[in-house]
């Protein structure tokens, strides 16, 4: 099972996936609105979210060297891109803790 991994120092938020390798893990960016892919080796599948922990946007197979922004969103959450599974899936995994992400950032 996939795990939801949540990077919130600006270090973390700027590195994201660089330099790792594909795997099924997501990566929850907090606080973010704009990503890039410049350095990457493979593509990444994108989801802008808002302070509800709703997808407002989301973007499949972004390939290296992009660059993209959603002012509305309080995070992003990425992964390797992967045609063959849904991005997302109702009640998956990792909601409650997207939702406990967003709530922790606002009480900060």
């Amino acid at each position: 099972m996939p795990k939801l991994r949540i990077f919130r120092s600006r270090t973390q938020r700027l590195r994201g996936l660089l330099g790792s390798e594909p795997t099924d893990d997501l990566v929850m960016l907090v606080p973010c609105h704009d990503v890039h892919t410049f350095g990457m080796a493979y593509p990444l599948d994108l989801a802008f979210v808002d302070k509800h922990a709703k997808v407002i946007q989301s973007y499949r197979n972004v390939e290296p060297g992009s660059r993209l922004r959603c002012v509305q969103a309080q995070a992003v959450i990425e992964r390797a891109a992967c045609e063959e599974k849904r991005w997302f899936k109702p009640r998956s995994f990792a909601g409650a803790q997207i939702q406990g992400a967003l709530k922790e950032r606002k009480e900060s």
